[in-house]
C-alpha cells in the first residue's frame, strides 16, 4: 500500500502545548492544546491496561471501554480547530487517490508525551481506533537528515534472534520464549521465507562477533529494558559473561547496529512486568536505535500475552515478507490481534522509525520455483540445526516435509537415516539409563547392550554396562565362554526365576527322603549284627553303604566305645557290610580308586541379595569437622560428605541437645529433630535453631529403596547468641517523613539503617486514593506496592502520580521471622 504523510508536531507552549501540522495534503495547521485528564487518571489508565494479563480478553470489556474513553479525549484535545479540519481533509484527499494517510507523529520538543500511548487514538466521529486500519498508521517518526533506501532481499528473511535473563534479575522462561517465536514463524520458515537463528548467549561481545560473521535482516530481542536517569537514555538488559546483568544503552547498541547495512529492523519485546509506572521502558532505547541509524524499531510498551504475541509475530512478518511497508506490516499484524477477541493488546507496539515511506525491505518477487528451492533449502537448513541441537524428532519431520517435495534428495535422504539412527540410539540410551538409575540391572543391560552394538562408545555407555555388570549380583550373570564376546542374553532371568530353583531343590529331597524312609521301614529286612559282637556294642557299630556314607539306623560312636575285643572280632576295615536285601551269593563290589565320589546332596540356591556388599558402607563425613564450634549468626551451617557408589539420594539426620528434652539428645528418646531425604548432592545447608550442641549423620539410598548404613554422629555447637529482633524495627533514614517533591519522572530512592542478623528486607508503600478516593490502600486492606528479598538498606522505584504516598520497612531473619515494622512516612509530588 502507498501513502501520503501527515507530519504532526507537538511542543510545548507558554500554557500547555501546540499541535503542529507540518506537512499533509490539506496544508499546514496549528492548535494550542491541554492534555486532557490529571496525572492521575493517567497513571491509573497505563496501570489498568498494562497489568491486565488474564489471556485473550473478550470485545467490550473494562480495557476496551477505558482505551476508547482515554483515546477520545486525547483525540478530541490534539485533533481540534484547524488541526481536525487538515486531517479531515487529508484523509478526503488519500480516499479519492485510493491511498493510505500515514501520521506521523513528532514528540521530540515535549519528551514528556513520548510515553504517553498514542496507539490508542479514538476518532468518535468514524467510530474506530486510527492504528486499526492500515490506511491510518500512527508511527513515532524521527526526521534524520540521512536518507534509507529499501534493502534488496532474496528470501528467506533472516531474524537473529536474542532472549536475555540474567540470573540477578527477575528470571525469563526462556525455551517457552523461544518456542513460542518458533510457533509464530513456523509456516514462514517452512515455505522458505523466514529463517531464525538463535543466539546461544546474550552478551554483547557474542551479538558483536554473530553481526560481524553473517548478513542479518532483523534483530529481535527479547528481555527487561528500562530508562537510565543519569544517561537520560534507554538501557536493554543483557548478560555478562558470568550470566549477570549487564545495562546497555540504546546508543551503545546502536553504534554496534550502524555499520550492519542488511540489519534494518529491529523489533524489542517486553516480558513479565515491563511498564510498572508512566515510563515506557522502551521508549529511550528505540529513539536511540532509530537515531544510531537503524531505519525502524518496533517496542512493546506493556507485557504481552502468548496468544497475543504469536498473532503479532506470524502476521507482522508474513505481511513484511509480502513487501508490505513496516507500518502497514504492523497495521496487518494488529487488525489479526483485534480479530483474534483481543480487544487492547494491537495498541502494545510502538512502531520508531525514520523512514520516510516505511519500505525498509525490498523483498524480490519470487517464481513457484524459485520459492520451492527456497522452501527446500530452508528445510534442510532447519533439519540440520535440528541435528546440531539433538532433537531427532525435528529433523525428521523437516527432512520427511522436504523429500515430499523433492523425492530425489540424496543429501536429504542420508540425512534422514542418519536422524532415525540417532533417534533410536537416544530412545534406547534413555531406556537403559531409565533402568540403570532405577536400579533394575538386566533390563539396563539389554537396552545399553544394543546401543553398544549399533554406536560403540555411545556417550558413556560403556562405562554404565561395566558399572551395571558390577552391580548385578554373582548368580545373575552369564558364564562367559573363553574368546566369546559376553551376551547380556543368560543375563536376563530375573531374581523372581532364581526364587523357585530352592522351592523345586527341597521339595525333590523330601519326596525321596520319605519314599526310603517307608522302603526302610516296612520293606527291608533288618541287617544281621556280628554274633561276636555284644548286644551293647552292637547296637552303636556305624553302617556304611559302599561309599562309605554313614546309612539312615546308623549310629555315630565315640572312638572308645568302637574299639572291638581282638579275639572276638576283626579289625575293622573299609569293607562294608554286606546287606541282607542282597543275595547271599552277591559279592559287594570294592570302591575303585578312579571311580567319582559321591555327588553331595543339592542344596537351596541363595536368593539374590538386593544390593552387593556396599549396602553395608555408610558415607563419610567431610565437613564441618567432628566437634567445630562456630559463632557466626545467622546459624548457616553446610554438611558435606563422600559419595557412596550406586546411591540414588541420601538422608541427613540433624540432632539438637536440649531441644526436645532438657538434657536429652532428641535421637534418644525417638524423637527427630530435623530429618532432610531425597538429597541428589553430597552437601546439606539448614539454619541451625539455637547455641545449644548439635550432630549430625548421614546413610545412602539405592535405587531399589534398601539403605545403607548409618554413619556415625559428628557434633557441632554455636556460640553467638540470636539478635533480638521481634521488638527491633530498621530506623528508616531518607527520605524526610513529610517530603515533597517536584521532579519528574518521580523516581524515589528510600533508605534506612541496617539490623543485625537481617538477611533481607521488606518495603510497602502505600497511596492514597489508588484503591478506594479518600482512603490509603492499606486501611481497605489493599497492598499497593511490595517489595520483598531486599539485600540492600536502600530501595529507588517510580511513585504513580501527584496523591500522597507513604512507605514503611521490616527485616526479615535467616529463620523466616520479621522483626517488627517501621512507622509510615509520607511524602507527596507536586508534578
Amino acid at each position: 500500500m502507498n501513502y501520503l504523510d501527515f507530519d504532526l508536531l507537538i511542543e510545548r507552549a507558554e500554557e500547555g502545548y501546540t499541535a503542529r501540522v507540518l506537512n499533509s495534503p490539506a496544508g499546514q495547521a496549528s492548535a494550542r492544546f491541554d492534555l486532557p485528564f490529571s496525572e492521575l487518571e493517567l497513571e491509573n489508565f497505563l496501570l489498568r491496561v498494562g497489568r491486565t494479563r488474564r489471556g485473550v480478553r473478550r470485545l467490550e470489556s473494562p480495557e476496551m471501554g477505558a482505551a476508547k474513553t482515554f483515546g477520545a479525549r486525547l483525540f478530541g484535545a490534539v485533533f481540534e480547530d484547524d488541526v481536525r479540519g487538515c486531517l479531515v481533509s487529508s484523509l478526503d484527499q488519500a480516499n479519492r487517490e485510493n491511498l493510505g494517510l500515514r501520521i506521523r507523529l513528532r514528540t521530540a520538543d515535549a519528551p514528556e508525551l513520548s510515553d504517553l500511548p498514542w496507539e490508542y487514538l479514538y476518532n468518535p466521529t468514524l467510530n474506530r481506533f486510527l492504528v486499526l486500519s492500515a490506511t491510518t498508521p500512527i508511527v513515532r517518526y524521527l526526521d534524520l537528515p540521512e536518507r534509507v533506501r529499501p534493502l534488496e532481499v532474496n528470501p528467506p528473511l533472516r531474524v537473529l534472534v536474542m532472549i536475555s535473563s540474567p540470573s540477578n534479575y527477575p528470571p525469563l522462561d526462556v525455551e517457552r520464549e523461544w518456542n513460542k517465536l518458533r510457533t509464530a514463524l513456523r509456516g514462514l520458515e517452512q515455505r522458505g521465507l523466514v529463517t531464525l537463528e538463535r543466539m546461544e548467549v546474550a552478551t554483547l561481545v557474542a551479538l558483536q562477533r554473530r553481526l560481524r560473521r553473517g548478513e542479518h535482516h532483523v534483530f529481535h530481542f527479547v528481555g527487561h529494558g528500562g530508562f537510565d536517569e543519569q544517561k537520560q537514555d534507554g538501557v536493554l538488559l543483557l548478560e555478562d559473561e558470568s550470566g549477570l546483568g549487564r545495562p546497555v544503552s540504546g546508543q551503545y547498541l546502536g553504534t554496534l547496529m550502524h555499520d550492519e547495512r542488511t540489519l534494518r529492523l529491529a523489533v524489542l519485546n517486553a516480558c513479565e512486568g515491563a511498564r510498572t509506572s508512566r515510563t515506557d521502558p522502551f521508549a529511550g532505547t528505540a529513539q536511540s536505535l532509530v537515531q544510531q541509524g537503524v531505519p525502524a524499531v518496533i517496542g512493546m510498551q506493556f507485557e504481552i500475552t502468548d496468544e497475543a504475541a504469536i498473532t503479532l509475530a506470524h502476521e507482522f512478518y508474513a505481511a513484511l515478507v509480502d513487501g508490505y511497508p513496516v507500518d502497514a506490516a504492523l497495521a496487518e499484524a494488529r487488525k489479526a490481534v483485534f480479530a483474534a477477541n483481543n480487544d487492547v493488546e494491537w495498541g502494545t507496539p510502538v512502531l520508531y522509525m525514520r523512514s520516510p515511506d516505511g519500505q525498509v525491505f525490498q523483498i524480490e518477487k519470487m517464481s513457484e520455483e524459485e520459492r520451492r528451492r527456497s522452501q527446500i533449502d530452508a528445510l534442510y537448513r532447519k533439519a540440520q540445526q535440528a541435528m546440531v541441537e539433538g532433537n531427532w524428532a525435528a529433523a525428521v519431520d523437516g527432512v520427511q516435509s522436504l523429500l515430499r517435495l523433492e523425492p530425489g534428495h540424496a543429501e536429504a535422504a542420508a540425512l534422514l537415516e542418519e536422524a532415525r539412527q540417532q533417534q533410536r540410539l537416544a530412545a534406547l540410551y534413555a531406556e537403559g539409563r531409565t533402568h540403570y538409575e532405577a536400579g533394575r540391572w538386566p533390563e539396563a543391560l539389554k537396552a545399553l547392550g544394543q546401543v553398544e552394538e549399533m554406536s560403540g562408545d555411545y556417550k558413556d555407555v560403556s562405562t554404565l554396562i561395566a558399572d551395571a555388570r558390577a552391580k548385578l549380583p554373582a548368580v545373575e550373570r552369564a558364564p562367559e565362554e573363553p574368546g566369546r564376546q559376553p551376551s547380556v542374553l543368560p543375563l536376563a532371568l530375573t531374581r523372581r526365576a532364581w526364587l523357585a530353583v530352592p522351592a523345586a531343590l527341597m521339595l525333590l529331597c523330601l519326596t525321596c527322603g520319605g519314599g526310603y524312609l517307608i522302603w526302610r521301614n516296612f520293606f527291608a529286612s533288618p541287617e544281621p549284627l556280628p554274633a561276636a559282637l555284644p548286644a551293647a556294642q552292637a547296637e552303636e557299630t556305624p553302617i556304611e553303604d559302599p561309599d562309605g556314607e554313614l546309612m539312615p539306623g546308623g549310629v555315630e560312636a565315640t572312638p572308645t566305645r568302637l574299639q572291638p575285643t581282638p579275639t572276638k572280632v576283626p579289625a575293622y576295615s573299609p569293607t562294608p557290610v554286606t546287606r541282607t536285601s542282597r543275595p547271599p551269593t552277591e559279592t559287594p563290589v570294592p570302591p575303585s580308586p578312579t571311580r567319582p565320589t559321591a555327588t553331595p546332596r543339592p542344596t537351596a540356591t541363595p536368593r539374590p541379595t538386593a544390593r552387593p556388599t556396599e549396602i553395608l558402607i555408610a558415607p563419610t563425613h567431610l565437613a564441618p569437622a567432628a566437634g567445630s564450634v562456630f559463632d557466626h549468626y545467622p546459624r548457616t551451617t553446610t554438611l558435606r560428605w563422600a559419595a557412596v557408589r550406586g546411591a540414588r539420594s541420601y538422608v541427613v539426620e540433624v540432632d539438637c541437645y536440649h531441644c526436645c528434652k532438657v538434657g536429652e539428645w532428641c535421637s534418644d528418646i525417638g524423637e527427630t529433630h530435623k530429618l532432610a531425604s531425597g538429597l541428589t548432592e553430597t552437601t546439606y545447608t539448614f539454619d541451625f535453631v539455637g547455641n545449644q550442641p548439635g550432630r549430625w549423620r548421614v546413610w545412602a539410598v539405592y535405587a531399589d529403596g534398601s539403605e545403607s548404613a548409618k554413619s556415625g554422629w559428628w557434633d557441632f555447637r554455636y556460640t553467638a547468641p540470636p539478635a533480638t529482633k521481634a521488638l527491633d524495627s530498621p530506623v528508616q533514614l531518607a527520605p524526610a517523613a513529610g517530603s515533597v517533591f517536584d521532579h519528574y519522572p518521580r523516581t524515589t530512592t528510600l533508605k534506612w539503617s541496617s539490623l543485625s542478623g537481617a538477611t533481607s528486607y521488606v518495603v510497602e508503600i502505600d497511596c492514597y486514593h489508588c484503591c478506594e478516593t479518600g482512603a490509603w490502600c492499606s486501611d481497605v486492606g489493599e497492598t499497593h506496592r511490595l517489595a520483598a528479598g531486599l539485600k540492600e538498606t536502600t530501595y529507588t522505584f517510580n511513585f504513580v502520580g501527584m496523591q500522597p504516598g507513604r512507605w514503611r520497612v521490616w527485616a526479615v531473619y535467616a529463620d523466616g521471622t520479621e522483626s517488627a515494622k517501621s512507622g509510615w512516612w509520607d511524602f507527596r509530588y507536586t508534578r
